[in-house]
């Protein structure tokens, strides 16, 4: 038994709640090269996840790799130590060939770490770039569904670990829990699992890369895509990622354009409208009671009537 065998596939029937034919599975990976936080996502449908996976466990067995990681293959360290740069290159490319060969779109975010901190901040409407990057691909999937597919039931799967995990997972579980945003993201499910437990999550690990890498090219004056870049951005008809300072302050402009109106019949102070927003985003059934209560304290800072009624 090889490396790869190690590790159990994506077990399919997890997809069982989801329609037929019409499925897409969208997969999401981070990546971070210097002050950039870029997340690459693919989606399949659900006829092309176990012929990708079967081709992904061949090139696996191929390089006697018991995963494919980007980082690692470009910079010949860990599992790709003992391979010249040719043979990692070859790897590389096939990698991105079974996943032009087999999933139907890709989708790339990424942002400057320091501008998100700089323009919305540690307590801004979202609470950090991994979930504001995180809500950003379920709009770019949706948008794709509308246009392309709109009888598609998704299930959304990242990549588990982030250190900002829970508050994507709150963000998704608020999104499952009402009935109108899931249908409006086209929602069947969510998960976060090993890179190792998913094979396709190893593949969107390349789109995150390459994300990132531009993002930093772009940075230093290097406008020029990556021929490996460039063939996945226009086969999978990848939007440019990359989200600007003016993005994030449009973003906030926004938010906040809606904060001199009346909630419940109370008014919130401008300072405390970000968090109000950050609470709405975030949360569900898990969280009500906590969150509630702070709700109500922004809402009512004199102690008046409970928000929930």
């Amino acid at each position: 038994m090889s490396a790869c065998d190690a590790f159990s596939h994506f077990d399919l029937s997890y997809f069982d709640r989801a329609t037929t034919v019409v499925v897409m599975v969208s997969y999401y990976d981070a990546s971070e090269i210097g002050d950039h936080l870029a997340i690459g996502g693919l989606l399949f449908r659900k006829k092309n996840i176990q012929p990708f996976e079967k081709g992904w466990r061949v090139m696996l067995r191929q390089y006697g790799l018991s995963h494919f990681h980007m980082t690692d293959c470009n910079a010949g360290q860990g599992e790709y130590a003992g391979m010249n740069a040719d043979e990692r290159d070859a790897c590389a490319r096939n990698a991105i060939d079974l996943i032009l060969n087999h999933a139907s779109k890709g989708v790339i975010f990424s942002v400057a770490k320091s501008d998100f901190y700089d323009i919305i901040g540690r307590n801004g409407f979202m609470p950090n770039p991994f979930t504001l990057g995180a809500w950003y691909c379920l709009f770019d999937t949706r948008y794709y569904a509308d246009n392309n597919d709109p009888k598609a039931r998704i299930t959304y799967v990242f990549e588990s670990g982030d250190d900002h995990q829970s508050d994507a997972e709150n963000l998704l579980t608020g999104i499952a829990e009402e009935s109108d945003r899931a249908a409006s993201f086209y929602y069947q499910g969510h998960a976060f699992l090993p890179k190792r437990a998913s094979l396709p999550t190893q593949a969107a690990n390349i789109l995150a890369w390459h994300g990132a890498k531009h993002a930093d090219r772009l940075d230093r004056g290097v406008e020029r895509l990556r021929g490996d870049f460039r063939a996945i951005v226009d086969r999978l008809h990848v939007s440019d990622g990359k989200h600007q300072r003016e993005w994030l302050e449009r973003l906030v402009e926004t938010s906040r354009k809606n904060q001199d109106k009346d909630i419940a019949g109370r008014r919130i102070k401008p300072e405390h409208w970000d968090e109000y927003v950050r609470i709405s985003f975030l949360m569900n059934r898990g969280n009500a009671r906590r969150t509630l209560e702070r709700a109500k304290q922004l809402l009512e800072p004199d102690g008046g009537q409970d928000v929930g009624k």
